[in-house]
C-alpha cells in the first residue's frame, strides 16, 4: 500500500499525519538528490521527530561512491539501491527490510580494492551493438578487477571466442547480423560450448527470459548493467 510524497517536507507531513491517525507507515524510500529537503536531510529529520513512529528507510542514489554506503549506515538508512531502480532488485530488498533481514544492505555492493583486483585474472567478452552501452560496460568491468575486450555483434563474438580464450561472454539480447540468441546457439554447437554467457536484455519479461536460457545462456542480466548485481553474476559462474 503505496503513498507518494513530492517533496521531503510533504513526506514528513505524510509521516506525521500517518503516526496522528495510528496508520504508520512501515517504510520510507527516499530519493538522495530533491530540491530544498535532500533524502539524507529528511531521514534526519525524521530521527529528529518525536511524533513520527519509527520506520525503516530505504535510500535511492545515483552515486557510484565507496563512501555512499558508509554514509548511508551513519545517516541510519537500513540500505541503498543505486539508479537505475530494478524491480525485481527492490522487491526482495524491501521484503527483507520489512522482515528485518537486512544482512548489511546498506553495505551489499563496494568496489573492490586495489588488492582484490589483482586476484582477478579473468577475461570477458562484451557483445554489444551500441557504443554507449560498450564503453560503460567495458568501464564497470575494469573497475570490478575484471580484463574487458567489446564487440558490436553476435557474429563477431563467436569470431572472438574462437580466436582467443575468454572465461565469461556478457551477451546482448538484440543485436544486427547475428543477435545474442543465435549466438549463443552457434557457441554452444561448438567445441568453445562451455564459457558461460550471461545474457544482457532491456525487458525483464519471462518470454524473453526464457528464450535466453533455451539457447544457452548461463543467466540474465536486464540493462542498464548495474555493478552490483553484475559482480554476483560473474562471481556465480
Amino acid at each position: 500500500d503505496c503513498t507518494v510524497a513530492l517533496s521531503g517536507a510533504q513526506a514528513l507531513e505524510l509521516l506525521r499525519k500517518a503516526a496522528e491517525e495510528h496508520k504508520p507507515f512501515e517504510l520510507l524510500i527516499t530519493d538522495k538528490q530533491m530540491p530544498e529537503m535532500n533524502g539524507y536531510e529528511l531521514a534526519s529529520a525524521i530521527k529528529s521527530d518525536a511524533t513520527i513512529t519509527p520506520l525503516k528507510t530505504i535510500l535511492i542514489t545515483s552515486d557510484y561512491s565507496d563512501d555512499e554506503a558508509q554514509s548511508a549506515i551513519e545517516f541510519g538508512f537500513n540500505a541503498f539501491v543505486r539508479k537505475p531502480v530494478r524491480r525485481s532488485y527492490v522487491r526482495s530488498l524491501v521484503k527483507r527490510v520489512i522482515l528485518g533481514d537486512e544482512r548489511h544492505a546498506a553495505t551489499e555492493f563496494r568496489w573492490p580494492t586495489a588488492d582484490e583486483k589483482k586476484k582477478i585474472s579473468q577475461r570477458v567478452l562484451v557483445a554489444d551493438d551500441t557504443i554507449v552501452n560498450r564503453l560503460i560496460t567495458v568501464a564497470i568491468l575494469e573497475k570490478l578487477g575484471y580484463s574487458a575486450r567489446a564487440v558490436s555483434n553476435g557474429a563477431e563474438a563467436v569470431d572472438a571466442l574462437k580466436a582467443s580464450p575468454y572465461d565469461v561472454v556478457l551477451m546482448d539480447y538484440h543485436m544486427p547480423i547475428l543477435d545474442g540468441i543465435e549466438a549463443t546457439k552457434l557457441i554452444r554447437d561448438s567445441h568453445i560450448a562451455a564459457v558461460p554467457i550471461i545474457g544482457l536484455t532491456a525487458t525483464e519479461d519471462s518470454e524473453t527470459v526464457a528464450r535466453c536460457m533455451d539457447a544457452g545462456m548461463t543467466s540474465v542480466l536486464s540493462k542498464p548493467i548495474n555493478p552490483g548485481q553484475l559482480q554476483r553474476a560473474l562471481a556465480k559462474v
